[in-house]
C-alpha cells in the first residue's frame, strides 16, 4: 500500500481512521490530499461529513502520516 511517493498521494483520496473526541471509537474516512509537506506528512480536505464526533466537518482540512493510510483510490480526472 505505501509504495508511492510522497508527492504521489497529492490529488488522490486516502482513507484514514480518526479517533472520536471521546477516545472510545473511530471513524474511517477519506481525505483528498492536497500537499505533501517536506517533513513527510500529507494535508488535505476531509471528503466525507463524519457520523461521529471526531471535531471536524465535510471539508475541513487535515494532516495525515503516511503510515495512517489504510486505504488509496486514485482521482482519475486529476
Amino acid at each position: 500500500l505505501h509504495t508511492l511517493t510522497q508527492t504521489e498521494y497529492v490529488g488522490m483520496y486516502v482513507k484514514r481512521a480518526f479517533p472520536t473526541l471521546a477516545r472510545d471509537n473511530y471513524e474511517h474516512m477519506w481525505v483528498k490530499v492536497v500537499y505533501a509537506t517536506r517533513y513527510g506528512s500529507l494535508l488535505g480536505t476531509l471528503s466525507n461529513d463524519p457520523m461521529l464526533d471526531v471535531g471536524l466537518k465535510y471539508g475541513d482540512t487535515t494532516v495525515i502520516q503516511i503510515d495512517e493510510i489504510e486505504d488509496v483510490f486514485p482521482n482519475e480526472g486529476r
